[in-house]
């Protein structure tokens, strides 16, 4: 093999991982939107399904949000002493997790500490990801792909 198809190898190799290192750090923003954005939709059914009023479903998300700002502050202390792959992999191993509880048709208290959960999940991932794009893409590259994430 020659020095240019070794090299060439390697920029495929760099450029493959950077797609998804992108991928799996654009995933954070989806699946944060994804359960943040249906709460109005979602809330209707759940009373319906748990036998409560709307506005008590709707409480029930406040356990999502308040993790998230568990995680968020969490983050300040895990990111400095765990591998962002570490972080990633532990985020959606719970993300997953506490999503599959909630389909098994859970009771309210533990669909609240499953959203909780998530939350935590959550708020630990976006800074991941934040940190992880920043420090992926040059400058010029840099701001629009924080800012296709706000978009995500």
């Amino acid at each position: 093999m020659s020095v240019a198809e070794s090299a060439a190898r390697c920029d495929y190799a760099r450029m493959n991982n950077k797609m998804r290192i992108t991928a799996a750090s654009f995933l954070a923003y989806f699946s944060m939107s994804a359960m943040l954005a249906p709460i109005g939709i979602l809330s209707s059914p759940m009373a319906s399904h748990f036998g409560i009023d709307v506005t008590d479903a709707t409480e029930s998300f406040s356990a999502l949000t308040g993790g998230i700002l568990i995680g968020a502050v969490g983050a300040l202390l895990v990111l400095d002493r765990l591998a962002l792959r570490t972080v990633f992999c532990i985020s959606y191993a719970v993300f997953a997790i506490a999503l599959l509880i909630i389909t098994q048709g859970a009771e309210l208290g533990l669909v609240r500490g499953c959203l909780g959960a998530i939350g935590i999940a959550s708020g630990l991932g976006l800074p991941a990801a934040a940190l992880t794009i920043t420090a992926s893409y040059n400058d010029a590259q840099r701001s629009s792909m924080l800012v296709m994430t706000d978009g995500a």
